[in-house]
C-alpha cells in the first residue's frame, strides 16, 4: 500500500501492506501511514475485510492513517470486529481521538503488543520481536498454521480400496475392517503434514542481523532498506535505519531464500531526474550481496508466496 520512507513522494505513500492467506477472504493490515485508506480504495483489498492491524511502531509515517480507516468504516456502517496491535502508547491515542472527535471505537479491539509474545489472529500466529530503532519498534513473525495430514488415496486405490465413508475413519489414524476381512491402520495412509508458511514482516530497524534466528525458518523477509551505503555513509547526522547492503549481507549471512525491500527514502526516485537518485540503485545493491530472490517493492506491487518456498510478483 505504501513504500516510501518517512514522508509521501508523487510516486509513493508512507508504509502500508497487507496480507492475506488463499483459504482466507479476510485481510491483515501491517501498518497504516497517512493515506492508507486512500491506496486501499485503488487496491483489491476492502475495508469491510481488514480484521487486523498490526503496527510495528508509533511513527507517524508507519500508524498516522489508522484514524481514517476507523472513521470511514463507521461511515460506511461496518460492524465487523477490528483487532488492533501496536506498541503501548495505541490505546491512549486512540481513546484520546474517541474523545477529542468522537471517533467511535466499538468493535474495536486494542491490544498492545510486549516483547517475545505470541499472538492468534483469526488466520495465524504472530510473534513479536523487538528491533532497534529510535523508538521502541517490532517485526512480526507471521507463522500459518500447517496443513492438515491428506490420505494417501492412490496408495489406498492401489490395494483395492476405494473412496467411501471409511476414508473418514482412516483419515483420523483410526484402524478398520474392510470387507475382505483386512485390518488397515489409517496412520499408514495419512501423508506428511504440510509445514505452514512463514513471513517475518519487520519495522524500522538499523541491525538486521537481530532478525537471524527467525530468518533461519522464514520464507520471506520484508524490511526497511532506507538507504543505499553511499548514502548512508554521507549523511551528517545518521538515521537509526537498514542500507541495502547491509540488509542484502544479513539476509545472505542468515540463509534466507526470499527477500522484499521496501520504507525506501522519498529521494529516490522511479523516474529519471537530475536531482534525485534512482531506485534502482538500492535493487543493485542488494543484488551485488545477496544471491537469493529479491524484490524493491513499489506501491500496489502484489506478491505471492507459494507452499514449496516460492515467491514471483503477480503481474
Amino acid at each position: 500500500m505504501g513504500t516510501s520512507a518517512g514522508k509521501p513522494t508523487s510516486e509513493r505513500n508512507v508504509s502500508s501492506l497487507a496480507l492475506r492467506l488463499e483459504q482466507s477472504s479476510s485481510w491483515a493490515l501491517f501498518d497504516c501511514g497517512e493515506a492508507t485508506q486512500h491506496q486501499i480504495m485503488k487496491s483489491p483489498v476492502s475495508l469491510g475485510k481488514i480484521d487486523e492491524i498490526f503496527i510495528t511502531h508509533l511513527h507517524g509515517d508507519h500508524f498516522f492513517g489508522i484514524l481514517g480507516i476507523l472513521s470511514t468504516r463507521k461511515m460506511e456502517e461496518i460492524k465487523s470486529r477490528l483487532r488492533i496491535f501496536a506498541p503501548k502508547g495505541i490505546e491512549e491515542f486512540l481513546k484520546t481521538a474517541s474523545k477529542i472527535s468522537q471517533l467511535d471505537l466499538t468493535g474495536v479491539e486494542i491490544t498492545e503488543i510486549e516483547e517475545g509474545k505470541r499472538y492468534f489472529s483469526n488466520s495465524f500466529e504472530v510473534e513479536t520481536v523487538k528491533l532497534s530503532h529510535s523508538i521502541e519498534s517490532y517485526a512480526f513473525v507471521v507463522r500459518e498454521p500447517p496443513k492438515s495430514a491428506k490420505l494417501d488415496e492412490e496408495k489406498l486405490k492401489s490395494e483395492g480400496v476405494f473412496p467411501s465413508p471409511i476414508y473418514g475413519e482412516l483419515k483420523k489414524g483410526k484402524s478398520v475392517v474392510l470387507q475382505d476381512g483386512r485390518v488397515i491402520n489409517g496412520k499408514n495412509y495419512l501423508l506428511k503434514p504440510q509445514r505452514g508458511r512463514v513471513v517475518i514482516i519487520a519495522g524500522d530497524n538499523e541491525d538486521p542481523f537481530l532478525l537471524c534466528p527467525f530468518m533461519k525458518e522464514a520464507d520471506l523477509l520484508i524490511h526497511e532498506a532506507t538507504y543505499t551505503q553511499e548514502i548512508f555513509d554521507s549523511l551528517k547526522k545518521k538515521q537509526r535505519h537498514t542500507t541495502a547492503k547491509n540488509l542484502a549481507l544479513a539476509a545472505k549471512k542468515c540463509g534466507l531464500k526470499n527477500l522484499i525491500a521496501t520504507h525506501i527514502s522519498a529521494r529516490y526516485t522511479f523516474k529519471e531526474r537530475r536531482s534525485s537518485k534512482h531506485v534502482s540503485e538500492v535493487e543493485n545493491e542488494i543484488k551485488r550481496y545477496f544471491e537469493g530472490v529479491s524484490f524493491v517493492a513499489k506501491d500496489f506491487d502484489a506478491y505471492r508466496l507459494e507452499r514449496d518456498g516460492k515467491l514471483y510478483k503477480v503481474e
